[in-house]
């Protein structure tokens, strides 16, 4: 009996929530949260979006340097006519 119970509570709920957003002041008002909640949190992205990116930029400034060394390397073993063991840590 209680799980009929717990239902028509949760149905009626939504009755009056679909109620309330059917009036035009019950939309906007969750509209007016929404973009209340949004503009908020806005900076908090604005801000790890540029840690992130900041992040992202001083790996691949390293990843091409090590690149730029390896093929600096390569171009001096190709050069020689003797032979060199290479060996890297590069991963494929």
């Amino acid at each position: 009996m209680e799980s009929k119970e717990g239902s028509k509570k949760i149905v009626n709920g939504f009755k009056k929530t679909a109620k309330y957003l059917r009036k035009p002041e019950g939309l906007k008002d969750i509209m007016q949260e929404a973009t209340e909640s949004f503009t908020e949190h806005l900076g908090e992205i604005k801000d790890q979006s540029k840690e992130y990116l900041g992040i992202t930029k001083n790996l691949t400034a390293e990843q091409l340097g090590n690149l730029k060394s390896e093929g600096l390397d390569l171009q001096k073993i190709f050069k020689s006519k003797d032979f060199v063991y290479y060996k890297t840590d590069a991963i494929a």
